[in-house]
């Protein structure tokens, strides 16, 4: 089953428009954007930049999609690398940094998703051992946020003395081999993907907020960067 099928559907849930990257600034700074990678079980890695829409809160998800057009697998995984600018008026040196939640989705039985939760069987595979997940995991200067939304980060200071954090985010896929599936369901799981992934997708936006007891009232809404290679 061909992976865009999954994403493809996902993204037809979406309104964002496509947020244009601008060229690099005089320090070789490119905003409003982020690396990625994308690797799969049949393909060679693809190597590509992401836009971010600070006006949206969130990445230009339908390029990822267009990327995927001829991968036929049943793992991938993309990463997605930036820097969040720290704004001037947040003072602390450690910074709390949210994208949302992480999410995780399981097959279960009855071909519904289950989002953290693993069920004891499926009909829609030959066995109970056979599941497909969808996951999302996010780290911020190489830690992952394990629990909760949210983590607490140390600022760091680039060369032209503007502060920030390392922002990673890896989404995999990993379907049950075809072998696994009865036959007339495989069909349906790109339906079920758009239903419950699409708009997860939507509500990814990163915030950032002071150290503070209170920070969960604090949260605003940063540039990311990467510099131009």
């Amino acid at each position: 089953m061909k992976i865009l099928n999954l994403l493809l559907a996902a993204g037809m849930a979406m309104s964002l428009n496509a947020a244009k990257l601008a060229g690099p600034d005089e320090n070789g700074r490119l905003y409003n954007t982020a690396y990625f990678d994308i690797k799969a079980d049949t393909q060679s890695p693809v190597f590509d930049v992401i836009g971010y829409s600070k006006r949206a809160g969130t990445f230009n998800w339908s390029k990822l999609y267009k990327q995927l057009e001829n991968f036929n697998a049943d793992t991938v995984e993309y990463n997605i690398k930036t820097r969040i600018e720290i704004p001037n008026d947040i003072k602390t040196s450690s910074v709390y940094v949210t994208i949302g939640d992480n999410f995780s989705y399981i097959l279960t039985s009855g071909g519904n998703w289950s989002e953290n939760e693993e069920l004891e069987v499926t009909t829609e595979t030959k066995s109970s051992s056979s599941r497909s997940r969808i996951y999302l995991n996010t780290k911020v200067n190489g830690k992952t946020i394990a629990s909760g939304s949210s983590i607490l980060a140390t600022v760091k200071k680039d060369d032209f003395a503007n502060n920030y954090v390392d922002l990673e985010i890896s989404f995999n896929i990993d379907l049950c081999d075809d072998k696994d599936y009865i036959p007339t369901h495989k069909k349906h799981m790109s339906t079920v993907v758009a239903k419950n992934i699409g708009a997860k997708f939507d509500s990814i936006k990163i915030k950032v907020a002071p150290k503070s007891r209170t920070f969960q009232s604090k949260w605003v809404e940063p540039k990311i960067y990467v510099m131009d290679e």
